[in-house]
This record gives C-alpha cells, sequence and structure tokens, in this order.
C-alpha cells in the first residue's frame, strides 16, 4: 500500500498568550533572532493557527510584541549582539559588506545598527578574498581560467555584492 504523497496538515493549538512565550522560548532556545524576526516568526505562527481556529488575530499579534518585548528584557534578545555575531558569521562565509547589510535589514534590524555593527576594520577585498578561496575562483583556481570563465566569476562575485573594482583587483592579483 503507497503512503500520500500529501501529508495531512496537523491542527495546531490555539495561540494564547502563554503558549507564544513557550513558542518563543523554544525558538530562541535554537536561534538566536532580532526583536523584529522573533515577531515575524510568532505572528507566521499565528497566521498558520488562524486557518484552525477562530481568534482575533490584532490581539495576538499584539501578544506576540509583548512576548518579544519580555525576551528583550530578561537579555534573551539582544539586537545590537545579534548583528555582531551575523557580521562574523557573515564575512566569514566571505559576502561582501553589502550583502551583510541586505541580510540583516531584512532580518528587522535597524539600519543604522547595521552599519555601526559594520565596523571599520572589515575590509571588502579580504571578504572578497575569503569568498573567491571558498568559490576556488581567481587566484584560488585550480585550472586554467578562460575568458568565458573569468567572466563567470566575475558574475558570482557581482551577485554577491562586491564592487567592480574590488573584482577586478581580486581577479588580476
Amino acid at each position: 500500500m503507497k503512503k500520500s504523497i500529501a501529508k495531512e496538515m496537523k491542527s495546531p493549538k490555539k495561540i494564547t498568550y502563554k503558549r507564544l512565550e513557550n513558542i518563543a522560548l523554544y525558538y530562541l532556545n535554537r536561534y538566536e533572532s532580532s526583536t523584529a524576526n522573533l515577531v515575524a516568526v510568532l505572528t507566521r505562527r499565528i497566521d498558520k493557527a488562524l486557518k484552525f481556529h477562530e481568534f482575533d488575530r490584532e490581539e495576538a499579534v499584539s501578544w506576540a510584541i509583548q512576548v518579544a518585548e519580555k525576551m528583550q528584557s530578561y537579555g534573551y534578545i539582544d539586537d545590537k549582539r545579534y548583528i555582531e555575531n551575523q557580521v562574523r558569521i557573515l564575512s566569514n562565509k566571505g559576502n561582501s559588506k553589502k550583502m551583510i547589510k541586505q541580510k540583516l535589514i531584512a532580518k528587522g534590524c535597524l539600519r543604522e545598527d547595521v552599519e555601526a555593527g559594520l565596523s571599520e576594520d572589515i575590509d571588502d577585498y579580504q571578504l572578497a578574498m575569503r569568498f573567491a578561496e571558498k568559490k576556488k575562483i581567481g587566484p584560488f583556481a585550480k585550472r586554467e581560467v578562460t575568458p568565458e570563465q573569468r567572466q563567470k566569476d566575475m558574475m558570482k562575485m557581482a551577485r554577491q555584492g562586491f564592487s567592480y573594482d574590488v573584482i577586478l583587483r581580486l581577479l588580476h592579483d
């Protein structure tokens, strides 16, 4: 007997303030988060529960905001710490400053905090070197680089947010 491809959707529990608190604690136990990101996570859970239960969405969203503020007051959420950690993680992956900034703003971090978190000692050229090393392009290529391959490498780096000057400098070194 074959199993059905489409899984039967399990009905989530009804949303209460206490339930949102428990969801937030479980989430924060597993992931570092910004305040805005935690509210977004809780709001998605609220919307999922709304498909199965009737309750006031606005009230539940206000609970989500209160829960996020409570987690922040306990020190479980610290946006500046989150930004510092994410800058370190993303720069180790070889993301450009521009890409790091976009990802953090998408997670709900304030632009001013992100720009303050991106310290001056982070150089886009060094980030481009890390990216090239991970992708084995430019000076780290193991093969003969054809003009077509060089063009592809340039496009890869441009999609990561590196400037044309940084790309040329890296690929010509």
